[in-house]
């Protein structure tokens, strides 16, 4: 019989298991985990891919502890304690007062001050030989797009297969870098959604409506290469 729609995937829940499951003929070699935090996100890529070399960057002192303590176990990951940012400098990241695993980069609120030197993605790809990335997944706390603004020879080359970011989903969300944003970035270099991950509701003020989620965009090659 035809003229049968297929089977639509399944409900999206976690990025990298949609990333192996739908994106086939999509090899991950290098991930780039930017915002490591202690190795959430690190330790669900080395399951889904452990064939892959997992550089992690993580400015937070203590955070970059736990998660170099994380590295002995996962022979492919690679950990480094700097921000990445749209220009290679200093940036001040303040520590959160009411939760130490988190910081934010220029915030202006109660906590720690720490200055951290920042880099490029670009120049960092360009100092250790790295040609591709195939999973940059971003989670900075309000600094992805200047993230994304120093990959930008890497995104318009298409030099990077998968992009994550997080977004904010509504105008009073003031935390996180706008869904628009970062739209406008990525689709600039022409790239697209593939998916949206992990949307939590406006929980500070209990609002039923998306106060965040974790947007997923692949380069035309990727889309190319695994059309059905």
């Amino acid at each position: 019989m035809t003229g049968i729609p297929k089977k639509p995937p399944a409900p999206a829940v976690d990025a990298p298991p949609d990333i192996r499951r739908l994106l086939r003929r999509t090899e991950i070699k290098i991930i780039f985990d930017v915002g490591a935090n202690v190795g959430q996100s690190a330790r669900r890529c080395a399951r889904y891919f452990p064939a892959a070399r997992i550089y992690a960057f993580e400015p937070d002192g203590d955070n970059f502890a736990k998660l170099s303590r994380l590295a002995r176990r996962i022979r492919n990951l690679a950990c480094y304690r700097v921000a990445l940012s749209a220009e290679p400098g200093i940036l001040q990241i303040v520590h959160d007062a009411s939760d130490p695993t988190r910081h934010r980069v220029g915030a202006e609120s109660a906590g720690e001050i720490e200055r951290i030197p920042a880099i490029t993605v670009d120049s960092f790809c360009a100092e250790h030989g790295i040609e591709r990335i195939d999973y940059l997944k971003i989670d900075t706390e309000g600094h992805d797009l200047e993230v994304l603004k120093g990959a930008r020879e890497m995104l318009s080359a298409h030099r990077v297969a998968i992009v994550e970011v997080e977004c904010g989903m509504n105008p009073d969300n003031a935390y996180h870098v706008p869904f628009e944003a970062l739209k406008s970035r990525l689709e600039g270099h022409g790239y697209r959604l593939f998916r949206l991950y992990d949307q939590v509701r406006e929980w500070p003020t209990g609002q039923p409506h998306l106060r965040r989620a974790n947007a997923v965009y692949l380069s035309p090659r990727t889309i190319a290469e695994n059309r059905d």
